[in-house]
């Protein structure tokens, strides 16, 4: 493919996370009289599709061979269509019930669909800042990490049960839940949290491996990501040792903080 024409990719893959956002905020306000758990999250999902996927739509028309924009694009266009999908099943499964088809699928996507974008970030830490691994070595971790996604993903993904988000007002079913298996799903979350620990380590120690080695404009860079992660992981301290915070506007206010750093 051609130089330009993955540029139109890139242009195309920003105008479908940007429609996204602007219908998902349209069915918002239709939704505004309808109690609901994604307006809480409304403002935040629309943040972060926004702003990843422009500065990955960016990144990818100058640079379309760098995996940093594709990834980053990616990871905007999965929240677009989190807010989308969240409040189009709100609106056919309680504004309006009825009034528009594939309901259960809305109501799916919203269930996993912001775990598969907040797994895609780890990503992003491994091959900062050229789109490639440090060195063929960590191509173990990134498999781990792949692994780690995909564990993550399943047990919401595949759950048989009630699509949580929207058990205590409607009854519906997840529409590709696998009976019988909620041990193994149960396993996986238990695996994907313990996972975790090691993941972070690496994606930490590749950085440091990276700042070592660099000089000029990439070690500049790889310093303002170590200073949007600390402010990041300071702003979820806090919301940790203070549950309260958790869906409130202080809350909210300290997320988009450390989001956008």
């Amino acid at each position: 493919m051609s130089v330009r024409a993955v540029r139109w990719v890139a242009l195309a893959a920003l105008v479908l996370s940007l429609a996204l956002v602007v219908l998902g905020l349209v069915l918002a306000a239709a939704n505004r009289f309808v109690e609901n758990e994604i307006a809480i999250y409304t403002v935040n999902l629309t943040v972060a599709a926004l702003s990843f996927s422009t500065v990955g739509a960016l990144v990818a028309y100058r640079q379309p061979k760098n995996l940093i924009g594709w990834l980053m694009l990616g990871i905007g266009t999965l929240y677009a269509t989190e807010l989308f999908a969240g409040n189009y099943g709100v609106y056919a499964l309680l504004t309006n019930p009825g009034s528009l088809p594939g309901e259960a699928v809305g109501a799916w996507l919203t269930s996993w669909v912001w775990i598969f974008g907040g797994s895609l970030v780890l990503f992003v830490f491994l091959f900062f800042p050229d789109g490639r691994l440090p060195s063929p070595r960590w191509r173990p971790v990134a498999w781990l990490v792949l692994a780690n996604t995909a564990l993550a993903v399943a047990p919401f993904a595949l759950d048989p049960g009630p699509l949580s988000e929207f058990s205590e007002r409607v009854h519906v079913v997840n529409p590709v839940g696998i009976a019988g298996n909620a041990g193994l799903l149960d396993l996986f979350s238990r695996v994907s949290f313990l996972l975790l620990i090691p993941i972070s380590s690496a994606l930490i120690l590749a950085l440091y491996v990276r700042f070592h080695r660099a000089r000029g404009d990439e070690r500049q860079q790889i310093k303002w990501v170590a200073y949007g992660v600390a402010v990041f992981t300071l702003t979820v301290i806090v919301a940790s040792v203070w549950p309260s915070l958790d869906g409130s506007p202080v809350g909210g206010a300290l997320f988009l903080v450390g989001f956008l750093a």
